[in-house]
């Protein structure tokens, strides 16, 4: 039996496996009959979860699941189950979480404001992939954006190094637009957003 590499966002995944032509397959997470399949005439069978040959479960829930199917016969003989397939449902998106510090400017070399963003990124079941963050000014143009490495614990902490405003700007003209954006192992995207005010120079 096979199917997706354990880790997906469906969750109504498809099963494939071999077996004798005109056997029926019985497809189960655990204890739990999640429907049946008919063996073609090359020995092919295929079940989709909420699809023909469903039982009352539709869809799958998120969570881990070990999937096993048993062959039988016209005479009521059933075979031994198939090695579990672990599959991991995962459709929540993950949360991250920032602050932001805003450090005296000139302290790393003047004029340049550096900025830290700290935080964590939280997926229960598939685990984060990847994190980025985007900075806008309040022109709405990209003046820093990059990738961000998540440590083993899920935090993370990034400094960049912004220009300070000109000098006698409003507080309007200060403030610029953060975004992060991350994604799990399942394909789910999590984003906050925030602002800070940058020093005038």
């Amino acid at each position: 039996m096979s199917a997706f590499d354990g880790v997906t966002r469906n969750n109504t995944p498809t099963f494939t496996g071999t077996a004798d032509a005109g056997l029926q397959v019985n497809i189960s997470s655990g204890t739990t009959l999640l429907g049946k399949a008919t063996v073609d005439a090359l020995g092919n069978w295929k079940f989709t979860v909420g699809g023909v040959g469903s039982t009352s479960i539709q869809t799958l829930n998120d969570g881990n699941y070990a999937i096993t199917a048993t062959a039988s016969d016209s005479a009521g003989n059933t075979s031994v189950p198939s090695p579990a397939l672990a599959i991991t449902v995962d459709r929540t998106n993950p949360v991250v979480t920032v602050a932001t510090s805003v450090l005296t400017p000139g302290i790393f070399g003047p004029p340049q404001v550096p900025v830290v963003f700290s935080g964590s990124v939280v997926d229960a079941l598939s685990g984060p992939s990847d994190l980025s963050y985007s900075v806008k000014n309040s022109s709405g143009v990209v003046v820093a954006s990059d990738t961000v490495t998540i440590n083993a614990d899920g935090t993370y902490r990034v400094m960049i190094m912004l220009n300070p405003a000109a000098k006698g700007a409003s507080v309007s003209k200060r403030t610029c637009k953060l975004t992060f954006t991350t994604h799990d192992i399942a394909g789910n995207t999590g984003v906050t957003t925030g602002s800070f005010v940058i020093p005038a120079s």
